[in-house]
């Protein structure tokens, strides 16, 4: 089944990247009575995922992940459906997306063949040993490995379960999974591994999944009907977790239920499962929470008591046995108690001791693995005070219904695949009228650094030489950063945080200067936009032109693009710099009417906007003038005194213009016009950098911080870059000619550990949702190092 579910991917990524035609059927309208949908959101992510993550490639078979170097030459730029139906031998599997004419180019690969089946429009296409049946459906492309169903599909409109649970994932997500739970696919979420085949928790699922370096997380929903053993919780409601304060933390797993009622809870689960009323056992009523725990030396039952007292008395009534370390460990004389009375979530055979430990009373066969527990407990070695279990559990709900956690060992034995390396795992189960959130983890886990300590991340090398040093961008989908970089055949490259190459692209020419971000359609997913001496681009997540861009132009593009945003209400402008003109571009790619500049001199730096106060100013240098504009390209304010620009950009610092000029003076004008100038008494080739509250300069091998100097060694040294993160200030500045990149706070104190090694201009951002920031720069021409900050 895994196999198919890869192949699918591969092949759904061939066909899904079609042009958008009007249909009144969406790409859902042509699921069946399917066993699993999976729905891919961002392709390259995706295939990156499927290429290289560890916990993936476990839970698909590996031998698959051969097909996807097929991949790379597909540009998918819509989402993609992928079905698959188990009622046969060969699972048949089918893939829906949008029509588009520029999906696929072949012209490079060999052992191809397409063919058109007779007068049906059905194309056959055999790519090395996969065939795959395509045809276009009220502009959908549909394709499948079986003829027949290609033959017969017909969109409709009429809902199924699988349909209406895949309206409730998240585009934002990286894929979603949703499937029966009879399907074979559900085994590897092991919810169906608790009691035998024949008793089933759920019949439908949705998830949606998130991958990283160490982890894979997937949160949702599943339902069940009322023959579903899910519906025992209807009358209960999700309780905090427990178990985990108890159970050691060298445990391999534990399932436990919760529940604000025993009596209706036990009432519900007989019901069910058509078992006979117990009425034994009445210290259970007491309870909110039963966990059998797997401990190295055995099982445990454990039952979380709501009045310790009253269980107290009930103790009492057993006979004693010995003390241990304080504890009174007792005979229990109901040895059947625990047997099936709770199956198919606990069941343990037979017990014979009991003992109370502080609001939990544990139930095992032999008194030792109670003594174990004791001894855990009085040591603090639990799992709700193991950091392995912390970290794992910041991804899940304070409450549960059902919980599941498995060590790497308890996984591996579920699954039959080698997680050893998984430390945490868990999957929960929150019920909510008739249905029930999943989330779920399974993770590695990374033993915290000592503080203040700073460790290579990873390495990332090009095939070519780094024209356009690493930049960092916001990836709306992890919520993190990426990093783009170019090299001197102008492909543009995007990196993930965890060092994976997401997307590469050709481009017209070197990126001028930053590469900015906009949300061209206001729906929290950012584009990139930048500017080549002859186009401006706008990139999708997955390094796709965003139509109408690319724009071209005849003359040549002079300085870097310029992205303004007035009001913070995503109506962007982008500002093309041509020599002495100013040309301005809505989002869509349309002339601003409006704005007139009136061409005076060479523009020579990158025009910038600034807000001071209600005002809006567009400011850059001409020459040797400041040019102060409005939003309509009018001269806002007047400076007459001329100014012999240095090198350096021109920042917003204390509410007033601010650059420096040749002669080593830091050069400043209000909004008036109004022209000081400060003697900083910097050499030639000096260097500054502002943010609106603190300059720092860099000038004769000494650094310059607020009124904070530090005296560097002689060398060649990049200008320095201010980083504002975790409400600190950071500075760094590189040395490139001892290959060493230094890093200040704002006291221009040392950061520990630095310098580290780097060979250009290093950048502080925070990568992903881990603690710690990195550092980015490059290890030599061809690559780019990472350091993380801890």
């Amino acid at each position: 089944m895994r196999q198919y579910i890869l192949c699918a991917l591969i092949f759904t990524s061939i066909f899904s990247c079609q042009k958008n035609n009007s249909s009144k059927f969406t790409a859902s309208d042509f699921i069946l009575e399917e066993d699993l949908i999976i729905k891919v959101n961002a392709f390259n992510d995706f295939l990156t995922v499927a290429e290289t993550d560890d916990a993936f490639s476990k839970f698909n078979n590996s031998s698959a992940k051969s097909l996807t170097k097929l991949l790379s030459h597909f540009k998918p730029k819509e989402e993609f459906l992928i079905t698959f139906t188990e009622d046969s031998i060969t699972p048949i599997y089918s893939f829906i997306t949008k029509q588009d004419s520029t999906l696929l180019v072949l012209d490079s690969v060999s052992n191809v063949l397409s063919i058109t089946l007779g007068k049906t429009g059905i194309k056959k296409t055999i790519i090395d040993t996969d065939t795959l049946y395509h045809t276009i459906k009220n502009g959908y492309f549909y394709g499948s490995n079986s003829q027949q169903k290609v033959e017969t599909i017909e969109p409709t409109t009429s809902s199924n379960a699988l349909k209406s649970l895949l309206k409730t994932t998240h585009s934002e997500k990286t894929a979603s999974f949703v499937f029966k739970n009879t399907a074979k696919v559900a085994s590897n979420f092991y919810l169906n591994h608790l009691g035998n085949d024949d008793t089933k928790i759920t019949n439908y699922t949705a998830l949606d999944f998130e991958f990283d370096n160490n982890s894979m997380r997937y949160n949702g929903i599943t339902e069940a009907d009322s023959s579903f053993v899910l519906n025992v919780f209807n009358e209960s409601n999700p309780q905090p977790l427990q178990t985990a304060k108890i159970a050691p933390s060298d445990s391999k797993g534990f399932v436990s239920v919760s529940f604000d009622d025993f009596k209706r809870f036990d009432l519900q689960l007989k019901k069910r499962l058509k078992k006979p009323i117990d009425s034994s056992a009445t210290f259970l009523d007491y309870s909110n929470e039963i966990g059998l725990i797997e401990t190295p030396q055995g099982d445990v039952i454990a039952v979380h008591a709501l009045d310790v007292e009253l269980i107290a008395e009930i103790i009492t009534l057993q006979t004693f046995s010995e003390t241990y370390r304080d504890f009174d460990i007792y005979t229990f004389n109901q040895k059947d108690t625990f047997q099936s009375r709770f199956e198919p979530f606990i069941s343990l055979d037979e017990v014979n001791y009991i003992v109370k430990v502080d609001d939990f009373l544990l139930f095992s066969q032999n008194s030792d693995v109670l003594k174990e527990i004791i001894s855990d407990h009085l040591n603090n070695k639990t799992l709700s005070t193991s950091e392995q279990f912390k970290d794992m559990y910041t991804y899940l709900s304070d409450a549960s219904s059902l919980f599941i956690y498995k060590n790497g060992k308890a996984l591996s034995d579920a699954l039959g695949k080698d997680f050893s390396d998984y430390d945490t795992n868990a999957v929960q189960l929150v019920y909510d009228n008739d249905f029930a959130h999943i989330n779920g983890v399974v993770k590695k886990y990374t033993k915290r650094r000592p503080t203040n300590s700073v460790t290579e991340e990873f390495n990332v090398s090009l095939p070519n030489t780094i024209l356009l040093p690493p930049q960092t961008v916001k990836n709306h989908i992890t919520k993190g950063s990426d990093i783009v970089v170019q090299d001197i055949n102008n492909i543009l490259y995007q990196i993930s945080s965890s060092g994976k190459t997401l997307w590469k692209k050709q481009l017209h020419g070197p990126v001028l200067g930053n590469i900015e971000q906009i949300d061209m359609y206001k729906n929290g997913r950012l584009q990139l936009a930048f500017a080549t001496p002859n186009r401006v681009y706008v990139l999708d997540r997955n390094g796709n032109d965003v139509a109408p861009f690319p724009l071209k132009f005849n003359d040549k593009i002079t300085q870097p693009l310029s992205v303004f945003d007035y009001d913070n209400n995503r109506n962007y402008r982008l500002l093309v710099t041509q020599d002495k003109e100013l040309l301005m571009y809505s989002a869509k790619g349309e002339s601003v009417n409006g704005f007139d500049y009136s061409k005076t001199g060479t523009i020579t730096s990158q025009p910038k906007h600034f807000r001071i106060g209600r005002k809006d100013y567009i400011v850059f240098s001409a020459k040797n003038k400041l040019k102060v504009l409005s939003r309509q390209g009018d001269i806002r304010v007047n400076v007459s005194e001329t100014i012999d620009f240095s090198d350096n950009e021109i920042f917003l610092y204390e509410d007033r213009f601010t650059t420096t000029n040749n002669s080593g003076s830091l050069v400043q004008v209000d909004t008036r016009g109004r022209v000081t100038k400060e003697n900083l008494s910097l050499q030639p080739n000096h260097k500054i950098y502002t943010t609106s509250k603190t300059l720092t300069s860099f000038s004769d091998s000494r650094l310059s911080i607020k009124s904070r100097t530090v005296d560097l060694d002689f060398g060649d040294y990049t200008a320095p870059k201010i980083f504002y993160l975790n409400d600190k200030i950071y500075i760094t500045i590189t040395d490139k000619q001892t290959k060493q990149v230094y890093l200040y706070d704002s006291q221009a104190k040392a950061i520990p550990n630095f310098p580290v090694y780097g060979v250009e201009s290093a950048i502080l951002e925070k990568l992903d949702t881990s603690r710690g920031l990195e550092l980015i720069t490059q290890s030599d021409d061809k690559s780019i190092i990472v350091y993380k900050l801890n």
